[in-house]
């Protein structure tokens, strides 16, 4: 059997706020506790959470108007790992938690932002 807080302790959130009503969609990965990375196409609209079942997650997200604000956070645990703003003109927010690509982080971008 496994404990309640070693199976919180993989589980890591992804929360979108801001201007409430605006849509979102892009890419997560996800590092799975094999140490795999998968894709996941996600979408929604402002505000909202998700969980994932993961060691590390990386996120590209296109907000659905450039003017809208939008605050995208990853949280371990009661822990946030990183929190991103959007900036006006850009439309692209990246956020990661600590991971294979490096220490937790975020940026704001005009163009879609590639995988590394």
């Amino acid at each position: 059997m496994v404990a309640v807080s070693a199976y919180a302790q993989t589980m890591l959130e992804l929360s979108v706020k801001g201007e409430a009503g605006q849509m979102f969609s892009g890419d997560c990965y996800l590092l799975s506790r094999s140490g795999v990375i998968k894709r996941h196409r996600v979408s929604g609209e402002v505000p909202t959470r998700m969980l994932f079942p993961a060691k590390a997650v990386r996120c590209n997200l296109e907000k659905s108007s450039a003017k809208g604000l939008m605050v995208v956070t990853i949280k371990r645990g009661a822990d946030v790992e990183f929190s991103q703003k959007s900036r006006y003109p850009f439309r692209w927010i990246v956020i990661s938690s600590k991971g294979p690509w490096g220490a937790a982080g975020g940026g704001a971008f005009a163009a879609r932002p590639t995988y590394q």
